[in-house]
């Protein structure tokens, strides 16, 4: 249920955003895990002809138009932006064609705590300007990243509604917003497919 909704939201944002964008979900995504998948979804996209791509998850809450706006504009500028999320990945990624090498994006450790580091190290060493961050935001992988995310500083209208929500099941039903978190969450994937956009 959260995982369709974040989904839809992500879409929602990007439709607004006008870019030409592509969707790469389990439908259409290539590859034996999520590193060759998010490698498969750039090289496609770079290969149609994209000077940059700004590649998204769908498991952002707090993900705004304003992010697609400033990293489109940057962009633009032949920059490379990154949002950095909690867990030391990314929600976000602007980059140049000239910053990616699928061998290398291939050689980082996915789905830990390094990726991030490893990737603003790559970005770095293989151009010359420098790499625009955004805001940390919290990617929602598990029933801890809903908690944190729940009790962050900076709340979309989504996360409120998200909190709302919770707030009412608790105070209809006698469970705990843990137990109703544990409902919700079971159908969330261990990463979320990238929109690429440009």
């Amino acid at each position: 249920m959260l995982h369709k909704a974040l989904h839809q939201k992500t879409l929602d944002i990007v439709h607004q955003s006008q870019l030409p964008y592509l969707v790469f979900d389990e439908q259409n995504q290539q590859g034996a895990n999520f590193a060759e998948k998010f490698c498969n979804a750039l090289s496609y996209t770079f290969g149609r002809g994209f000077t940059s791509v700004i590649a998204i998850g769908s498991d952002c809450a707090n993900l705004t138009l304003a992010h697609l706006q400033q990293t489109s504009a940057q962009v633009q500028l032949s920059q490379n932006v990154i949002g950095a999320d909690t867990n030391g990945g990314f929600y976000l990624l602007g980059i140049q064609n000239k910053s990616y090498s699928r061998a290398a994006f291939l050689q980082f450790n996915w789905g830990t705590k390094k990726l991030f580091t490893q990737v603003v190290k790559h970005l770095k060493n293989t151009y010359s300007k420098a790499t625009i961050f955004l805001q940390q935001q919290i990617d929602v992988n598990s029933i801890a990243d809903v908690k944190a995310l729940l009790n962050f500083p900076f709340k979309s209208l989504f996360v409120r509604f998200l909190q709302l929500l919770l707030i009412q099941l608790q105070q209809y039903f006698t469970f705990s917003v843990t137990i109703v978190s544990a409902l919700i969450l079971p159908h969330l994937p261990s990463r979320a497919p990238p929109y690429c956009t440009t």
